[in-house]
């Protein structure tokens, strides 16, 4: 299929964003990889869908490379689009659902972030842009909502860990000291591991970004999500896969 977005299960099938006319989208049954439907017309990208429930409805959002959509999941049809352009295409970053009918979406090379208020009525659904902000940008990295902020890396080339306000789309703060990162969030902190391979344990909060730890771990270059499993934490980078034992001693 030749893109890198995550299969979705949703109920005996797994949606998947494969591109091809009349099969951008197209769910696979679990137990014997028979279609169970295919759909769509679209330019792919290499971000993940999301299931989300928008008044009830549930529907499958995906952020593709010029526009951000919403499809039933049971059947692959289309309920509603907006516009979302990526230079080149690359738009790669998961999107964040929100309570409040709220979608935050990013990405780099000139795509930016918005968020999106979804209202749904008698199947059809409306949808509200809150708020645009061409500046900040998620390139591959994971972004983190707590509360009413999100946490992520901005940036194309530098990159700063960025605060912003969900709603309102408020800069709170933005702090130097690790390359592009991607996150994980455990009990209220973060796990972050930047593309240069240094690992940390960071406090985020409205005011400030409060670094716990931080080690240089892996090599070479790391795009690759942090797991976490139990106590065992497992990093990625193009040559190496590295597994720590984080239990308490």
């Amino acid at each position: 299929m030749g893109y890198s977005c995550h299969a979705l299960p949703y109920k005996d099938g797994l949606i998947l964003l494969a591109g091809g006319r009349g099969s951008g989208a197209l769910a696979l049954r679990k137990s014997d990889g028979t279609v169970i439907w295919k759909n769509l017309d679209f330019r792919n990208a290499h971000s993940s869908p999301l299931l989300i429930e928008v008044d009830g409805q549930p529907q499958v959002v995906a952020l593709l490379a010029s526009e951000v959509i919403g499809f039933n999941p049971e059947n692959g049809q289309m309920l509603w689009t907006h516009p979302h352009n990526t230079q080149y295409g690359l738009a790669i970053s998961t999107p964040v659902w929100a309570p409040g009918n709220l979608l935050f979406v990013s990405s780099a090379s000139g795509g930016g972030s918005r968020v999106l208020r979804l209202s749904q009525s008698d199947g059809k659904t409306a949808v509200k842009e809150l708020w645009h902000n061409p500046r900040l940008q998620a390139h591959f990295g994971t972004v983190i909502r707590l509360g009413d902020y999100l946490y992520f890396s901005s940036g194309d080339n530098v990159a700063l860990m960025t605060c912003v306000n969900l709603q309102s789309g408020e800069v709170a703060w933005q702090q130097r000291g690790f390359a592009k990162a991607q996150l994980v969030a455990v009990e209220g902190k973060l796990i972050l591991l930047d593309e240069d391979g240094n690992l940390a344990l960071v406090e985020p909060t409205p005011k400030e970004l409060r670094v716990l730890a931080k080690a240089p771990i892996l090599q070479n270059t790391s795009w690759t999500p942090p797991t976490l499993a139990g106590a065992t934490l497992y990093l990625r980078d193009r040559k190496n896969l590295v597994a720590l034992d984080l239990a308490a001693k």
